[in-house]
């Protein structure tokens, strides 16, 4: 219900250790990719430089030659963000939209993201760092905008890809 046949889509898969890309073009899995840039390394500092530099490099190679993409997004933060901007489990976020509320979250210290945004302990310290990784992975893309789907939908939707991929190498 979310993948349109002729869409082009990046699916952002952000967890704590690690960020899974997947490409998928005109409803077909192009490629597939972990990198090792998640929300505790980040809030760890344990992200270099460079980590970006070939993430940047590999969505750029990938998407540049397929014109209009929207992003795809899975991981607990990603679904509290969508929430926390009023969003319905499925309706897509504006970039910029995440961006507004990241910087009111951001001058909130981690006890006020906790008491007065209603932030669990355990996502209070690594939204900032996860909205990072989806905003850039983003605009890398030239996505404006990311499906958020209801929650574990996301994987359902790429484990059905692979499955069809699997079969007749076409999702």
């Amino acid at each position: 219900q979310y993948l349109k046949n002729k869409k082009n889509y990046i699916h952002i898969d952000v967890g704590g250790g690690s960020t899974e890309l997947t490409i998928i073009a005109s409803g077909t899995k192009q490629t597939s990719k972990s990198f090792s840039i998640g929300s505790v390394r980040l809030l760890e500092g344990k992200v270099q430089k460079s980590y970006w530099e070939v993430m940047h490099a590999w969505i750029n190679k990938n998407t540049k030659s397929l014109g209009p993409i929207k992003a795809i997004g899975s991981g607990g933060n990603i679904n509290k963000i969508a929430s926390m901007l009023g969003m319905y489990k499925g309706e897509s976020v504006n970039y910029t939209d995440i961006k507004h509320l990241i910087k009111k979250i951001n001058v909130k210290n981690i006890e006020d993201r906790i008491t007065i945004l209603g932030l669990r302990p355990d996502r209070a310290d690594v939204i900032i760092h996860a909205s990072e990784i989806y905003l850039n992975c983003m605009k890398w893309a030239g996505a404006k905008k990311i499906i958020v789907p209801q929650s574990g939908l996301a994987d359902g939707i790429v484990g059905q890809l692979y499955d069809n991929y699997k079969r007749n190498n076409v999702i």
